[in-house]
């Protein structure tokens, strides 16, 4: 098992990115760690048809940028634009 992020970890990521913790990062947060540090909103569906690109959705997931370019928060609101 891959060793999970700390909340301190995630504090430190959002700021040298210029993002904020989301609303409900508590909750993501404890979600993305049931999920063994994947993105719970993806996690499903990569372990059952996408299992080579799973570490693509380990939190912060690959898509985060592109998220934050368009919504100005990652797709599960961990995140938010700073």
């Amino acid at each position: 098992m891959t060793e999970l992020h700390t909340k301190e970890w995630y504090e430190e990521y959002a700021k040298e990115h210029n993002y904020k913790l989301g609303k409900i990062f508590d909750k993501m947060y404890d979600a993305v760690n049931k999920c063994e540090g994947y993105c719970p909103c993806k996690y499903a569906i990569y372990q059952k048809n996408k299992v080579d690109e799973l570490e693509d959705i380990r939190c912060p997931c690959i898509f985060i940028e592109e998220d934050m370019e368009k919504t100005g928060h990652c797709h599960c609101r961990m995140f938010d634009r700073g």
